[in-house]
């Protein structure tokens, strides 16, 4: 979960392809937000918090 309470779920696979998919849950709200999409489709990446808010993705 994200310093901001919310769960982020970053790119994936389907059949036609990886995806470039950045979505954000709220708990509180029980919504989904769907973000800024990454410039590069990644699927099987790590991901890390960085101390300026950011998340940074690796791999894929």
């Amino acid at each position: 979960m994200g310093a901001d309470g919310r769960i982020y779920v970053i790119g994936g696979k389907l059949d036609s392809g990886e995806l470039n998919v950045v979505e954000a849950y709220n708990v509180r709200a029980q919504t989904w937000t769907t973000l800024v999409p990454m410039p590069t489709a990644r699927y099987g990446l790590a991901s890390a918090a960085g101390p300026d808010g950011r998340i940074y993705v690796m791999g894929g």
